[in-house]
């Protein structure tokens, strides 16, 4: 992987917050002007990271280009914090949940796994209970959902890995994770314990190069990274590219949660819980 060492002064940080109530929804986090972080050379397109308002524990992107977020606002002990939607400029509150995960199917339905483990589904007007129970939850734009439950295959490896059958989870055989990512064509990657990541083809698990804790995966293919390489402790870990043969690092981006738009355009959430994308990648 390709290193940059970036040194950054004066980072400073002007977050506005905005609350408009509606009947059964509200936005927050609206601002007039966030801040970016960028980095551009004579060779390359400038490397801008857009800090967005709010703040997050989780981000998942779905294949409309919908962006849901759980956010750092507590709702029960047992549920989690609040789902919020991206409206485009500042985030809008989904009441009637909480979550700690977050995935987006292809009609930008989220679904949920709460701090109870509980997984929940949003039918456009109610938050439905699914089966089973769940860990992380990953949503390929073919619309093939998966998860990582709560039976422990190894200390090492993780939880198993689940698919979603219309009705209830098969189990996937030979793999364990504690984070997965599904690509558009429904094939599932997935983070251990051990930081190892597995992609299955059909058979088996394949291990992948490279080392990870959280993965993204866009529609159109592109595959991000949260790595295990510290950028700081207020930043949280190096972001990469899958390059089809091992991992590029991107020059200023990190975090600890990852998600990717229908573009290819990678979101993080970092170690301080701020959200950040990148629209030139």
């Amino acid at each position: 992987m390709k290193k940059a060492k970036i040194i950054l002064y004066g980072l400073s940080l002007a977050v506005l917050f905005t609350a408009c109530q509606k009947e059964n929804s509200k936005t927050v986090g609206a601002v007039s002007k966030p801040e970016n972080i960028t980095l551009k050379t004579a060779s390359t397109p400038a490397d801008v990271w857009e800090l967005l308002p709010g703040a997050g524990t989780d981000i998942s992107a779905g294949a409309d280009g919908s962006v849901f977020i759980t956010d750092t606002t507590t709702v029960s002990p047992t549920g989690g914090f609040r789902i919020l939607k991206w409206n485009g400029n500042s985030w809008t509150v989904m009441p009637g949940a909480a979550g700690v995960k977050i995935a987006v199917d292809p009609q930008g339905t989220p679904w949920v796994v709460n701090k109870s483990n509980l997984i929940y589904k949003y039918n456009g007007n109610l938050w439905t209970q699914m089966p089973g129970t769940a860990t992380d939850i990953g949503i390929g734009a073919n619309g093939s959902v998966f998860i990582t439950d709560t039976t422990t295959v190894s200390p090492t490896g993780g939880f198993r890995i689940l698919k979603w059958n219309g009705s209830s989870w098969t189990v996937m055989p030979g793999a364990a994770g504690v984070r997965i990512a599904v690509d558009a064509q429904g094939t599932p990657w997935v983070v251990n314990k051990s930081h190892l990541i597995y992609k299955y083809n059909g058979n088996l698990w394949i291990q992948m190069p490279g080392t990870a804790t959280d993965i993204g995966i866009g529609a159109n293919g592109a595959v991000y990274i949260s790595g295990t390489t510290v950028v700081s402790s207020t930043g949280g870990y190096k972001i990469s590219k899958w390059n089809g043969t091992g991992w590029t690092d991107t020059a200023l981006g990190s975090g600890v949660n990852v998600t990717v738009d229908p573009n290819g355009h990678p979101w993080t959430v970092n170690a301080s819980h701020l959200i950040y994308r990148n629209l030139n990648l």
